[in-house]
């Protein structure tokens, strides 16, 4: 298997010099990652403590500030993500599996979906994650809310569902946000009506 990663990463330095990226070596680290996910993806199971906010069968269709998103849980781990930025433009669509403790948040159930597709551009490189996030104090929590806000275009309800998205990317956050370890009731500037929850038809 190291032979062969090896061949292919030569294949895909070659590659690299086509697509205008000789001067980037440093990208074949990436370019070996994307092989061997390519070939022997890992789907290892979620760690204790780091569950995702969505059951399986679970759909959540939201209306961010960046973009319309459709997240359905086809099993406790794999998500189907549909979302466009304008309601006249076409559904991009993609199944990603959460890994826990991949990505960039090593708190949430994460996805770092780099296999050859992505590193060349022909599928979406989708980030995403889940998971819930406690605050001790008020103060912090409006804080939190505020940033995501700026930063995903998020909405929440005012039971603490908190659904976020950057398109361009794409990189999705679907949290349950807890504040002094309870679900919270009421929460200002919440917008319940921008996220709807509900289980396919069978």
């Amino acid at each position: 298997m190291k032979k062969t990663i090896f061949i292919l990463s030569f294949v895909g330095l070659a590659c690299l010099a086509v697509y205008g990226f000789a001067d980037k070596v440093w990208m074949l680290t990436y370019l070996e990652e994307a092989i061997v996910n390519t070939f022997h993806p890992n789907h290892p199971q979620l760690p204790p403590g780091t569950e995702p906010v969505m059951p399986q069968g679970n759909v959540i269709k939201a209306k961010t500030r960046f973009a319309e998103l459709y997240a359905e849980a086809l099993t406790k781990q794999t998500r189907k993500y549909r979302w466009r930025i304008k309601p006249d433009q076409p559904w991009n669509e993609q199944t990603v599996t959460l890994n826990g403790g991949f990505g960039r948040n090593l708190s949430l159930p994460g996805n770092r979906a780099e296999d050859l597709g992505t590193f060349f551009g022909w599928k979406h490189n989708v980030m995403a994650f889940e998971g819930e996030k406690s605050f001790d104090r008020d103060e912090e929590l409006v804080l939190w809310l505020r940033y995501f806000q700026q930063t995903y275009g998020a909405v929440y309800t005012h039971s603490g569902l908190v659904v976020g998205c950057r398109p361009e990317n794409p990189d999705f956050q679907i949290i349950q946000i807890k504040l002094s370890g309870q679900i919270p009731k009421n929460l200002n500037g919440a917008q319940d009506s921008e996220i709807q929850i509900s289980a396919p038809r069978q």
